[in-house]
């Protein structure tokens, strides 16, 4: 048997920024600090982490729920499948943290639907 699963999460991306101190303390409030490290912007936020994650177990299981020729593994009843994942959130898809976001979304094999409202949009 074959079944398809759509997973649609509905939540939140940010582009979390990294900054690497020359120690392990942080400055005093108003103090400087150096950083050992240029600032890292990296993808994040719990909705784009979770559906990462999602389409991650969906690919491995993916390829792990077949045979050599292709018939599905295991005696349960239970055929291959394929698994949708996307992520409902909102993002400027026009500045280079939405690009980074919608990069992201594509390196790791989910949708990333963008909720925005064309009214919302800046011009």
């Amino acid at each position: 048997r074959h079944c398809h699963l759509s997973v649609a999460v509905i939540g939140d991306a940010f582009a979390d920024l990294f900054c690497y101190l020359g120690d392990s303390t942080l400055p005093k409030p108003g103090g400087d600090a150096r950083l050992t490290k240029p600032i890292t912007t990296v993808a994040g936020g719990s909705g784009l982490n979770t559906a990462t994650h999602l389409s991650s177990l969906a690919r491995r299981h993916a390829t792990t729920s077949t045979t050599s020729t292709g018939g599905p593994t295991g005696s349960g009843g239970v055929g291959s499948g394929t698994t949708d994942v996307s992520l409902h959130t909102v993002l400027n898809e026009s500045d280079e943290y939405g690009r980074l976001l919608s990069s992201h979304a594509g390196d790791h094999g989910f949708a990333l639907v963008n909720c925005r409202r064309p009214s919302q949009v800046p011009e």
